[in-house]
């Protein structure tokens, strides 16, 4: 190693450790008045009066604001918050992950900063809040600290466009992605017990009354903002799948790792499709689109499959119908055509049932893949299906409370015309988000039916029994695989 390389691998430190980018309060509360939060004026801009007006001398760092929190707040993390803080302490880089220039990492910092300095000067309050808002402090700092490495460096193990060519360079990875998977699926536990504890009124309200520190549940609100019960389906569904493929690079990390990485892939398939069921997201499915092209051609896998439709038969290719769905939902935004979802799932089921065992010509192959898919599709419908009611259940309260505001000004109430404006837009949200699943999930479903009754027989093997490890937490799972 020359000096200069010498020099950029000293520089390397834990991302949580390194100086944040400075913010005034005039910018902070520039952003924040912006998000229309709902929250009391007063109450607001009391807590924006916290900020600094200048940025203080010694520059913050995401590990010194958890720090002083745990110590403000008097909270004794558990071992998962603990285990949490381990892997983001071995983020590494060189520079703060926070780009300034992006508009929702600015709204991220100056969220955090507020709820920060709100919390140093919090009166007090319960045990069962403070552990809260911790935790809503923690997730939050997360996103800031370089988690979206983990995905990235998944990924790379993996090999993302192309097969890694090398066994023994891929055994080594796929031993390192085990950790890898381990740390993804603490985080998505840790984003359920959040949205668990959320619905259970955590801070206790009409117990404790006027006693109660107002501005840490404000701060709260803040943190949470954007923050939706719905998001509790996609947890889960995340968790199944790591959990899955845990279990399969403890069996085939050695004696098969390809076969993890093809499983792996497959279950890109399975995120692809979660991605196209929401309207606002569904743009970020190019990536996947692309690299699993990319992967099919570079292992020369044939992605052809037929159509019988015509007098005459027609072929067409797999991502190509993948990348009508999402152009459409570029082109029309709002008024997307669903009969192209259909097209894309009757495409997945000719693909399985033409080209998946003549590209795995291993039986077992062929089987483990096979079960990853049902498995992936049949929980997709469940997230979907939870997702949806989650969804009428959301749109029945904020038709509720319109009628309320709407009492309320007949009475001559007065009226924030800004929160009921935001309620509004949460509303339309919503109310697309809604639409495009219910007309989705009728196809959805009986595609996982088909499915369930064409490949029954590989449902039914032991490549689909859940092992004793099901209700395993993420790193009782990564134990014990060290200890294989």
């Amino acid at each position: 190693m020359d000096e200069s390389e010498g020099a950029r691998a000293q520089q390397l430190q834990p991302l949580i450790d390194t100086p944040l980018p400075p913010m005034t309060r005039v910018q902070v509360a520039a952003i924040i008045q912006g998000l229309n939060t709902g929250i009391d004026e007063e109450i607001l801009n009391t807590m924006l009066s916290y900020v600094p007006a200048k940025p203080p001398e010694e520059s913050l760092t995401i590990l010194g604001m958890i720090d002083t929190v745990k110590l403000i707040l008097n909270i004794k993390i558990d071992k998962d918050q603990k285990k949490l803080m381990e892997v983001l302490y071995s983020i590494q880089g060189t520079e703060s992950p926070i780009d300034m220039a992006n508009p929702q990492h600015q709204r991220s910092l100056a969220k955090l900063m507020v709820s920060y300095y709100t919390a140093i000067h919090c009166k007090g309050t319960p045990l069962k809040a403070n552990s809260f808002f911790f935790l809503s402090f923690l997730l939050d700092a997360t996103h800031l600290s370089g988690i979206e490495r983990l995905y990235a460096k998944k990924g790379d193990l993996f090999g993302v466009k192309e097969p890694i060519q090398d066994l023994n360079v891929l055994k080594a990875n796929i031993k390192e992605t085990a950790t890898v998977f381990s740390d993804l699926m603490l985080l998505e536990e840790m984003r359920l017990e959040f949205l668990l504890r959320k619905m259970e009124d955590p801070f206790e309200t009409e117990k404790y009354g006027a006693s109660f520190d107002a501005m840490l549940l404000a701060s709260s609100s803040l943190l949470n903002y954007y923050v939706n019960d719905f998001g509790m389906p996609v947890c889960l569904r995340n968790i199944k799948s790591d959990k899955r493929m845990l279990r399969l690079i403890k069996e085939y990390g050695e004696k098969k790792p390809e076969l993890v990485v093809w499983n792996s892939l497959f279950v890109s398939f399975i995120d692809t499709l979660s991605l196209m069921l929401d309207p606002f997201v569904i743009q970020l499915a190019n990536t996947h689109i692309d690299n699993m092209s990319s992967y099919f051609s570079r292992s020369n896998w044939d992605q052809t499959i037929p159509d019988f439709t015509g007098k005459e038969a027609k072929e067409q290719k797999l991502f190509e119908i993948f990348k009508k769905v999402v152009t459409d939902a570029k082109d029309n935004p709002g008024n997307e055509h669903p009969e192209l979802f259909q097209e894309l799932l009757i495409a997945i089921e000719k693909y399985m049932s033409y080209q998946l065992q003549k590209t795995f010509t291993d039986q077992n192959d062929y089987q483990v893949i096979l079960v990853t898919l049902c498995i992936g599709f049949e929980d997709l419908l469940e997230q979907s299906r939870k997702t949806l009611l989650y969804l009428e259940a959301g749109a029945v309260l904020l038709e509720a409370g319109a009628v309320i505001n709407a009492n309320q000004q007949a009475d001559g109430a007065k009226h924030d015309k800004t929160t009921g404006g935001d309620d509004e837009k949460e509303f339309d949200k919503e109310d697309r988000l809604r639409k495009h699943l219910d007309e989705r999930i009728y196809d959805l479903r009986a595609f996982v039916n088909l499915l369930m009754s064409k490949y029954a027989f590989a449902m039914e093997t032991p490549y689909s029994s859940e092992s004793s490890d099901t209700d395993s937490s993420a790193s009782d799972m990564l134990d014990s695989f060290r200890e294989e």
